[in-house]
């Protein structure tokens, strides 16, 4: 199951929910469409599904934070309720444009950069945990000795392996768009009491913000693979338009990282992207296989959003997108994207079956796919989006 959460279009926010059931070979099939209102009006918000911390508590939960509010940078926390986003803490820092990964096993979200109160980019980081305590869902958070080398938003960071985190693109400071790439090759998560050390990679052939990311391996060779492809899709460039260029970079799963070597990897271009496209939601499946992108802007100017969902593949390194037939009942920006953890409680391991994933029954809307006899075996996309 995906989540895509929050956003805006051109006028107003709103709050819905789509679902898609995802078939072999990523088609996609509607499987329901409700409402989910919110009580703030928000998009460029982060987040992701968490597994709790208490020892009673092995559930999932699906959490947003931050984001805007009416131009204003927010940093209250929410999870899915019964018909809405139900508050249940704040983040130490107001956070728009933020980007963030799940770390822990699934027990904790870092939260990096993004704009602060007075919309200035920030260093600061923050680790995010979800407690229930006896049905009471709260967050708890702390800041993090890992700031980011300089203040970054609407960048991406991506894990790869376990302990290589890695930064690229975004807003530094003021207005500029940047073409860094850097890499923190010995990072611990919460255990980390030391400030990192962040190496250069090669930078990006074009300055970019806003734009779609993830982490692929061949889906041929799967677990097997000891090569990740990074993936840095369209965004906002520093001609302030949306673009269709696509760049990857092939790395070495943290396991076996030479850090010389990735210092010097360099960005190559990848297979553009069907239309310019910015601000868009991105998830990739848990076997890195596949890549999502859903909605987004397709210009400013006039104003078009993209009412699409494409998936990217890389078997034998070849890269190439497809564009799925069914589209968005509304075109939406500025989401964020979830996907259930398919984790087999008995063996600990990763899965292919979201229904092993226990998923805290906050909106029986959010599991009515993943639960369908007819679904069992099968990924679930869900959308939602606010603005």
């Amino acid at each position: 199951m995906l989540i895509l959460s929050t956003g805006s279009n051109q006028h107003y926010e709103i709050g819905d929910t789509e679902a898609f059931v995802i078939s072999e070979g990523g088609n996609l099939d509607r499987c329901s469409h409700t409402n989910l209102d919110s009580p703030k009006a928000l998009s460029m918000t982060t987040g992701g599904f968490l597994k709790s911390t208490a020892a009673n508590d092995s559930s999932y939960y699906p959490l947003i934070c931050g984001g805007r509010n009416s131009e204003q940078s927010n940093r209250n926390c929410y999870i899915f309720g019964e018909a809405n986003l139900k508050p249940v803490g704040n983040l130490i820092h107001h956070r728009k444009g933020a980007a963030s990964v799940v770390i822990g096993n699934g027990t904790t979200h870092w939260v990096t950069g993004g704009h602060n109160e007075i919309l200035e980019s920030q260093a600061s980081t923050e680790f995010v945990t979800v407690v229930n305590n006896n049905g009471t869902i709260k967050i708890n958070n702390e800041v993090s000795s890992v700031t980011l080398p300089s203040p970054m938003a609407f960048h991406c960071l991506q894990m790869i392996g376990s302990s290589t985190a890695f930064l690229y693109g975004g807003v530094g400071y003021g207005t500029q768009i940047n073409r860094n790439s850097l890499f923190e090759a010995n990072f611990r998560g919460i255990q980390q009491t030391t400030a990192a050390n962040w190496i250069p990679s090669g930078s990006l052939k074009q300055a970019r913000k806003e734009h779609m990311c993830g982490v692929l391996r061949d889906p041929d060779l799967g677990q097997d693979d000891p090569w990740r492809i990074i993936i840095a899709a369209g965004g906002i460039t520093s001609y302030h338009k949306c673009t269709s260029t696509v760049e990857v970079l092939r790395v070495k799963d943290s396991s076996n990282v030479n850090v010389m070597n990735l210092a010097r990897s360099k960005w190559v271009s990848g297979p553009h992207l069907p239309i310019p496209l910015c601000c868009a939601a991105s998830a990739t499946t848990h076997d890195q296989g596949r890549l999502f992108i859903a909605g987004g802007l397709i210009s400013e100017s006039p104003y078009q959003q993209s009412l699409f969902v494409f998936s990217l593949t890389c078997p034998g390194k070849n890269c190439q997108w497809t564009k799925n037939d069914l589209e968005l009942s509304y075109g939406r920006t500025s989401t964020i994207a979830m996907i259930i953890p398919p984790v087999n409680p008995e063996e600990g391991q990763v899965g292919t079956d979201p229904t092993e994933t226990t998923i805290a029954d906050t909106d029986t809307n959010l599991l009515d796919c993943a639960t369908d006899d007819e679904s069992r075996g099968k990924s679930t996309i869900h959308v939602h989006h606010g603005s």
